[in-house]
């Protein structure tokens, strides 16, 4: 299936801020008892998929004839920014407990809040030029999130691919989207 062609736009335009996040964030969990022997994380980490978090000295199975502990390994299931780290060197962690958030910024959120006007030109699927200041010279380009009814605003969110293992965009950057100026605003700005 080919993708729908990038909407441009031609004559007036309103340049609209907005706000950028993971597309997906979810919680590390410890997939086994066992002590934190040695942890190669911190918070505002990008990791790899496979990377080692954490060394565990596993607690042994009940009814295990050794009293040996044996090394156990948690490693990051996806790529991604770490947050949220609890985890210290020495303490027990039991299965479930909290290693760490990742934050998927592979595929990233850019959410516009936009009056009906504004965001009339925008349908699911389409596909619109993005700027983020922070890094000059470059576009992006987000697709459309289905969009709510609109009232008096509209919540408007395009996503978009941001690849590699610490990928451009980043916490804290901003981004800009360039739409068609509403006709009452444009008719409003001709001098009479």
């Amino acid at each position: 299936m080919q993708k729908p062609k990038v909407q441009a736009v031609g004559g007036p335009a309103v340049v609209v801020n907005g706000a950028l996040r993971a597309a997906r964030t979810y919680p590390l969990l410890n997939p086994q008892a066992g002590w934190v022997r040695l942890s190669y994380i911190s918070s505002g980490q990008f990791v790899t998929r496979g990377q080692l978090l954490l060394k565990l000295d596993l607690v042994p199975a009940t009814g295990a004839k050794t009293t040996s502990l044996s090394p156990g390994f948690v490693k990051a299931p996806a790529p991604g920014l770490l947050t949220h780290v609890p985890v210290q060197l020495g303490p027990y962690l039991g299965r479930g407990a909290p290693v760490a958030t990742l934050h998927d910024w592979s595929r990233v959120r850019a959410t516009f809040r936009l009056s009906p006007a504004l965001a009339r030109p925008l349908a699911a699927g389409q596909r619109w030029p993005l700027l983020v200041p922070e890094l000059p010279g470059r576009t992006w380009v987000g697709e459309v999130e289905p969009l709510p009814s609109l009232a008096r605003e509209a919540l408007v969110s395009l996503l978009l691919d941001n690849p590699g293992a610490e990928p451009a965009i980043r916490p804290g950057m901003h981004v800009r989207l360039r739409l068609p100026a509403p006709a009452a605003q444009v008719a409003s700005s001709k001098p009479r």
